[in-house]
């Protein structure tokens, strides 16, 4: 409370015991400070009471850029099956291993060729009981940056004949979004305005 009066109901309790004494005396002081301190500043009580309230308005804008792709990414691997698990592996190792040579031979930089997942994987009868392992799946996958839009379909074709079995996806996109996004920036705040 600023600027009122305190109140405080106490109780009176005998001092006999020293530990109370000090507790009693402590709790006095405390509240004979906070009544000092709400009686120094009636300013605050004040400022609030005066009904000087800051008003705003709150405005948003959007600003769209519609921009080129630059950039694609290639999201494709190798799924090779044998009867063992190492000969899977090796086949797998083998079919990417061409992948990526053709990619190097086409122009792709090495940075650009990243591994996304190698996985290994038993392959079951379910028709016996218990299933029995009847062979062994190998499978790896990368992902990569085409720097070259025109060139996507020519790294299609190239790593499909060279053993990738697998292509999950294309995408395209803006490599640097920022100059496209300082222009949508600006026009979003024109459109606030």
């Amino acid at each position: 409370t600023f600027g009122g009066t305190t109140t405080v109901n106490t109780t009176t309790l005998p001092l006999s015991r020293p530990g109370l004494r000090w507790l009693v005396a402590g709790l006095s002081a405390g509240l004979l400070a906070a009544s000092l301190m709400g009686a120094a500043s009636p300013a605050r009580a004040q400022s609030t009471d005066s009904g000087d309230t800051l008003r705003t308005i709150s405005v948003s804008g959007t600003g769209i850029v519609n921009a080129v792709p630059d950039v694609a990414d290639v999201n494709l691997g190798v799924f090779e099956q044998a009867e063992e698990a190492a000969a899977a592996s090796q086949k797998a190792a083998a079919s990417m291993d061409a992948v990526v040579q053709t990619l190097l031979g086409m122009g792709i930089d090495e940075k650009d060729i990243q591994t996304t997942s190698i996985n290994l994987n038993a392959r079951y009868d379910w028709n016996t009981e218990p299933a029995q392992i009847v062979g062994w799946e190998a499978r790896n996958m990368v992902n990569v940056t085409v720097r070259d839009i025109e060139a996507v379909g020519d790294v299609v074709d190239a790593v499909v004949e060279a053993g990738a079995n697998e292509i999950n996806g294309i995408s395209f996109r803006v490599e640097d979004p920022s100059e496209a996004k300082a222009i949508a920036r600006s026009a979003a705040v024109e459109d606030a305005e």
